[in-house]
């Protein structure tokens, strides 16, 4: 198992949990019951983190860049956290009676202009803020827990 940084871990939860709490506020704590368990949960899987750190240190070539290392981590968080809490996000949605449409791949969820949105479009107005490529694949990874 790799020494990973717990500084960057501390500072990944510390900001995640901020935003969450903020979405919170914002959109009601219904919609994003029980996300905080999964957050520790993934915080605290050390062999997860060990796996996905060695496959980084090995995949990636940038003569020990730790810094370029960690941003990798970073995103990988932002992707595992949604393909282990995607489900839970999606029956909570349809808890408060928001609907996706298969057919038309969209949510009956709306965004702050009155607009429908499509699993990606809920993903930008309704979780953490995400770079854009991660956005995508977070979106798409949440899309696949429920079709």
């Amino acid at each position: 198992m790799v020494n990973l940084n717990l500084e960057f871990l501390n500072e990944k939860l510390e900001y995640v949990k901020d935003e969450v709490n903020g979405l919170i506020l914002k959109n009601g704590e219904k919609m994003y019951e029980g996300i905080f368990e999964y957050i520790d949960e993934l915080v605290n899987d050390k062999k997860w983190w060990s796996e996905r750190y060695d496959e980084v240190v090995n995949d990636i070539d940038f003569d020990d860049d730790e810094e370029f290392r960690l941003m990798v981590l970073d995103d990988d968080f932002d992707r595992e956290l949604m393909r282990r809490y995607g489900k839970k996000f999606y029956d909570n949605l349809i808890s408060l009676g928001y609907n996706y449409d298969e057919e038309l791949e969209g949510w009956d969820l709306k965004n702050s202009e009155g607009m429908e949105l499509s699993s990606y479009g809920v993903i930008w107005e309704y979780w953490y803020d995400l770079d854009t490529d991660v956005r995508e694949s977070v979106s798409e990874i949440w899309e696949d827990s429920f079709i």
